[in-house]
């Protein structure tokens, strides 16, 4: 398979795979999608109304690559950007746990986490650290309100459940229009599903989408890796919104 055709099949795959668009019959919490490190200007977070994106332009990435390694390593799975700043907890989670989900209770604690909720075809069944389905948590902290119990112990980052009875620190974070609140706020009075993602401010993701009649080579290359990662992050976003809000997210 040459090159382009390559590059342009993964885009295909990371857009349109395994969509979901089935209105969930299970209460829903509040959905935060929390971005490590700055926001990518190309992303157009109101194309995903369910979803309440944040960012952390405090942290920064230790990545000295270009754009093009960028891409490939969001697309690969294999290999992430590492971080470092502040707020340094969520450098650390990140850097070690990678996509994370985290279910926090009315109280702000969180009651439960799990690993890459897209590992599994409905989103509502992946397994959290507690051996619960999602959807199960959610019947317990959303729909009955039941509340965590805080640990008594210092949190263990190399634990699966690491953040289980804890609180977050209370750090700043911003919307996509760049207003800074912190996340307590963003947390404060109701249950809430928090997703870490990560998409590169440095990755043009509509660049595959404009005119490539003059593209060619290296810079054909460029956009359509970019697009592809973008999909990546994107589809996300999409099956989130299919599955659990029965909203269809897809660029039409």
């Amino acid at each position: 398979m040459r090159k382009k055709s390559l590059i342009v099949f993964l885009i295909l795959v990371f857009a349109f795979s395994g969509l979901s668009f089935a209105k969930s019959k299970t209460v829903i919490p509040k959905v935060v999608m929390l971005g490590i490190g700055a926001k990518n200007p190309t992303l157009d977070e109101s194309r995903f109304p369910h979803l309440n994106f944040y960012y952390t332009p405090g942290l920064v990435s230790k990545a000295q690559v270009s754009s093009n390694v960028k891409a490939l390593a969001a697309l690969s799975g294999i290999a992430k950007e590492t971080f470092e700043g502040e707020p340094k907890l969520l450098a650390d989670i990140w850097n070690e746990k990678g996509e994370v989900f985290m279910l926090f209770d009315n109280q702000s604690v969180c009651a439960t986490l799990g690993y890459n909720i897209l590992q599994q075809d409905d989103i509502l069944k992946r397994l959290c650290a507690d051996r619960k389905s999602l959807a199960d948590n959610f019947k317990l902290y959303v729909k009955k309100g039941k509340t965590a119990k805080p640990a008594k112990k210092a949190m263990k980052l190399k634990k699966s459940d690491f953040m289980v009875g804890h609180k977050f620190p209370n750090f700043q974070v911003s919307d996509p229009s760049g207003n800074i609140t912190n996340i307590n706020t963003v947390l404060s009075g109701q249950p809430t599903l928090v997703i870490l993602f990560q998409l590169s401010p440095d990755l043009d993701i509509n660049e595959a989408k404009k005119s490539q009649a003059e593209a060619s080579g290296k810079a054909f290359a460029k956009a359509m890796l970019a697009g592809a990662a973008g999909g990546k992050a994107t589809g996300l976003f999409e099956q989130i919104e299919g599955q659990l809000f029965g909203y269809d997210a897809r660029e039409k």
